[in-house]
């Protein structure tokens, strides 16, 4: 997988750091540090091919920042919109099999069920402006992460199918070439049996 997401990821909770500290959303600022850490720290684990834990360590993470983040700011400041990204991290990576990739998205489904439910009536004290606002900028932030997450693996995929079909010609190609020397084999060899049969009979 790319560095570049968990390069994202970093400079999206560094900038998020400061949105929350206006908001007064103390608990998830404090929180926020750790995948301020935990990143650098993700983008260290991929670089020496362990992406795996990279991934799971990433999916932990955005889980519980965007549940803290719902817990203490509300539903309407739009950060359940990062449970999207998140599962869309786990739907097209690669590094996780299918049987964990469906209980991770079934075990997200029912977080968000029942942050809506627990978060219905929590309201933020800050202005309806900065709210949708907020709201507004958590929206564009969760559909970059998936766009982008769609777009890298889509390439990826793309790239796979491309060098496939080259895997594919070159091996009709060397089936060619060995169906060529089989035939010359065959006829050097019919060749070489009229020449031993004329060589007996003078």
């Amino acid at each position: 997988i790319s560095g570049y997401f968990f390069t994202m990821f970093f400079i999206t909770h560094v900038m998020m750091e400061f949105v929350l500290i206006y908001l007064g959303m103390k608990t998830v600022a404090i929180y926020n540090i750790i995948p301020i850490l935990l990143f650098p720290l993700c983008i260290y684990l991929n670089h020496r091919n362990k992406s795996r834990i990279a991934i799971i360590l990433s999916i932990c993470e955005l889980t519980t920042f965007s549940t803290l983040s719902v817990v203490t700011g509300g539903w309407d400041l739009g950060f359940y919109l990062y449970f999207i990204a998140t599962i869309s991290l786990i739907y097209f990576t690669q590094t996780l099999k299918l049987r964990y990739k469906t209980s991770l998205t079934v075990l997200i489904t029912l977080i968000v069920v029942a942050l809506k439910i627990l978060s219905r009536d929590m309201v933020i004290e800050v202005e309806s402006q900065i709210v949708s606002t907020i709201y507004i900028l958590n929206l564009i932030g969760s559909i970059s992460s998936v766009s982008m997450i769609y777009y890298y693996f889509d390439s990826q995929r793309l790239g796979l199918a491309e060098e496939t079909e080259k895997t594919k010609g070159l091996v009709n190609d060397i089936e060619e070439i060995l169906q060529a020397n089989t035939s010359i084999a065959n006829k050097v060899s019919t060749i070489a049996d009229h020449f031993s049969v004329n060589f007996k009979e003078s």
